[in-house]
């Protein structure tokens, strides 16, 4: 079985709700937000991580000194919604 160590880096003001997602043109088609956040785990893929990553800081901008950076060559910009 497997061990991961995990340190709590940050503790958000202001949550990134399920509706604040689906509100994301880059983010709503993201397989587990279809499941309703079901289940335990989520690969956060490289075509979604950019758009959420954006939309985190957008909640709460002390996120962007602690998340992982967008993959080189893919903007950290959040969709356009509707």
């Amino acid at each position: 079985m497997s061990h991961i160590d995990t340190e709590l880096l940050l503790t958000f003001e202001e949550r990134v709700t399920a509706k604040d997602m689906k509100k994301d043109a880059s983010v709503r088609n993201w397989p587990p937000l279809a499941r309703y956040l079901q289940g335990t785990t989520f690969v956060v893929s490289s075509d979604f991580w950019p758009a959420l990553r954006a939309l985190i800081v957008s909640k709460d901008p002390r996120a962007d000194a602690v998340l992982e950076p967008a993959p080189s060559g893919q903007p950290a910009q959040r969709g356009a919604t509707k």
